[in-house]
């Protein structure tokens, strides 16, 4: 039978303030529990999930639709097949609502994917299964940009679910539930999808756990797609042991924001991972306690923080609560909050609100009997709470603050691998320590050993109950130095000088790893500073030494500086203009040009000796790179003039 109720919300007070409610919804005193939720055209939410009889065993779906402030406006009991049904997604679309899960197919007598569309009111308008003879357990669905529906889950592979696998299967449909594409996605062992959001792209973020890559037994696992469900990549994080995968949500940057659980010290925490566009571990957190804590969905915050929910077993005395917990941009925890009474409470989906709050979705234990489990709903404000009085039975974060003092921020590895971290937090219980070579540690002033050299960001939570605080420091290991390390090498303003008209060169060191040094210029004078500059006063090639020193080691370089005067060499300017000379200095080759149609050349070294002469006409070219480094004269005999000038081979 189906109760219809209308209650409509118009009061200015429900229009400028947030509303919060805790609301249970029974189904004749049935086992019912709430999985799904979404905006409703009402102002209000539906929420979608199961009835289950367990003295008959029949199961079906139940929706329940109500108004702002959690009232029923109408609810019903859709049974879709003729055994077990499990419904775990609802959208609002045009003309409805659209629903998906699975539920037993009688046709071949195995679980199958399902999606059926109800009017307004809730009325069935056309159902629809996906799969064949293997078992396969829908999970989540999603409204797409282009009015259709994506559904996700998991599919048994092989003969049976001992011999075989189970692999994830995402199933496309256009807007009345025809298959578009499906694509299959996992390993050979058993991998499971739980969450699915649609991309800016228009391809879909994918996440969920994987058996069949990662470190563990279970990891966490995430991929993505393009539109049409082909592979781009994928990325599993965990630990060593059996870890779980919840829900997914694209940040603000353009990256991704993962929930789950890992196996820490051999209990179960909540955690929530943040990557880059491409699935690179930006950060991770871990939250809770040892008795076994999960987040099942998370949100993205205009602020770029992020709101979780799930469960948690703060007080094994009392059971699992409902929990969410509001993050910062880098997964600090702002407050906290939990839900529940005596016995074990579940929040199963979670969605942001028209005024700024959060409603979640789930199942509450009103006594431990049989039939007493009924469909969840909880709204808050944006602090969290159910209650007027927002202050009630809320935790926040704001005195919890990470710090810590580390022995050294720069050590060496040739004197000490080890630094000494100390905690400095407020009100810090607990700790965990992540030093930045993939090694981590939960004491409170920890003394870690680095086995190579780095630049390592360490990172600090210190927690208190649910709340927690993150501090950074960086720290940087240096190599043990051994002697071949050290290599001395410098460069010259200019490797070849003409006193007539500069008696200077500069000297710039380029040694590595270098701290203190020691020049001799050839000349008897010396120098100890890094980059000197040095006057000659006479002519000569000098050898130049430069001995570099770092601690107890030392090394040693050699080269070669050029020192010539040219003065009274060329006393006849007019006439050296009848003559070019290019380039001047010279490296590799040079021209010589003149300005008469005839010439005789001869070169001379700066010790006076001949080592060239040629008869040309006009032009004459040759190579001069095998030549020593020096100042050379060149006498030009022409019909009407004699002409001496200089040239400078570098």
């Amino acid at each position: 039978m189906k109760i219809v109720i209308f209650f409509i919300c118009y009061t200015p007070f429900l229009l400028f303030s947030q509303s919060a409610f805790d609301k249970k919804y029974d189904n004749l005193g049935l086992i019912d529990w709430g999985m799904s939720l979404s905006y409703n055209f009402e102002n209000g939410i539906i929420i979608s999930g199961n009835t289950y009889n367990n003295l008959t065993g029949d199961d079906s779906t139940f929706i329940v639709n109500t108004d702002c402030n959690g009232n029923i406006i109408w609810h019903n009991t859709i049974n879709i097949s003729q055994g077990s049904e499990f419904l775990w997604a609802v959208n609002k679309t045009i003309g409805g609502y659209i629903y998906s899960g699975h539920a037993y197919n009688d046709t071949f007598a195995i679980l199958n994917y399902f999606l059926f569309k109800t009017d307004y009111l809730g009325n069935l308008l056309w159902l629809k299964y996906y799969g064949d003879t293997l078992n396969s357990q829908c999970w989540d669905m999603i409204a797409t940009r282009d009015s259709g529906f994506l559904m996700i889950g998991n599919t048994f592979l092989g003969n049976d679910t001992i011999n075989g696998y189970i692999q994830a299967w995402l199933i496309k449909t256009d807007s009345i539930g025809n298959v578009e594409w499906e694509r299959k996605f996992g390993g050979i062992n058993a991998d499971y999808v739980y969450n699915v959001k649609q991309t800016p792209d228009s391809g879909y973020i994918v996440a969920g756990q994987t058996a069949s890559m990662g470190a563990g037994s279970t990891d966490l696992w995430l991929f993505k797609t393009d539109s049409e469900g082909n592979l781009q990549w994928q990325q599993a994080y965990g630990t060593i042991g059996a870890d779980w995968g919840g829900g997914v949500d694209i940040a603000l940057d353009k990256g991704y924001i993962l929930t789950g659980s890992l196996n820490v010290n051999v209990a179960t925490i909540a955690c929530i991972i943040k990557t880059d566009s491409l699935g690179n571990e930006q950060w991770r957190k871990t939250y809770g306690f040892e008795y076994g804590e999960a987040l099942t969905k998370v949100k993205s915050l205009p602020d770029s923080g992020y709101i979780a929910s799930g469960s948690t077993n703060f007080n094994p005395q009392v059971g699992f609560q409902g929990w969410i917990a509001r993050f910062n941009s880098d997964g600090d925890t702002l407050w906290t909050k939990m839900f529940g009474g005596p016995y074990d409470e579940y929040f199963y989906d979670l969605i942001l609100t028209d005024d700024g709050g959060f409603a979640m979705a789930g199942v509450y234990t009103q006594a431990i009997q049989p039939n007493d489990y009924d469909m969840w709903l909880v709204k808050t404000d944006s602090n969290g709470c159910a209650l007027p009085e927002c202050d009630y039975g809320c935790e926040p974060c704001t005195y919890i603050e990470a710090a810590f003092l580390v022995s050294s921020d720069t050590i060496d590895l040739q004197y000490t691998d080890t630094i000494h971290f100390y905690d400095q937090s407020t009100f810090a219980q607990h700790w965990f320590w992540d030093f930045g070579d993939e090694t981590t540690d939960t004491l409170q002033n920890p003394l870690h050993v680095y086995d190579s050299s780095g630049t390592y960001q360490i990172m600090m939570v210190a927690y208190y109950s649910a709340c927690s605080d993150t501090a950074w420091q960086t720290i940087v290991v240096l190599p043990a130095f051994h002697c071949d390390s050290l290599q001395s090498y410098f460069t010259v303003s200019d490797d070849t000088i003409d006193l007539q008209y500069t008696d200077t060169i500069h000297f710039y060191d380029q040694s590595t790893f270098a701290q203190h040094w020691y020049w001799n210029f050839g000349d008897n004078t010396t120098d100890t500073v890094q980059n000197p500059l040095h006057v000659f006063d006479t002519t000569g090639v000098f050898i130049i030494m430069l001995v570099t020193y770092y601690m107890n080691c030392a090394d040693t370089v050699y080269d070669t500086v050029v020192v010539v005067n040219s003065v009274g060499v060329n006393s006849n300017n007019s006439q050296t203009k009848k003559v070019r000379i290019v380039p001047n200095p010279a490296q590799e080759r040079v021209r010589i040009i003149t300005y008469e149609p005839e010439a005789e050349l001869t070169i001379y070294n700066i010790h006076g000796i001949i080592i060239r002469e040629k008869h040309f006409f006009n032009e004459t070219e040759f190579d001069v790179s095998d030549w020593q480094r020096g100042v050379y004269l060149i006498k030009l005999t022409m019909e009407k003039d004699v002409i001496i000038t200089k040239f400078v081979k570098k």
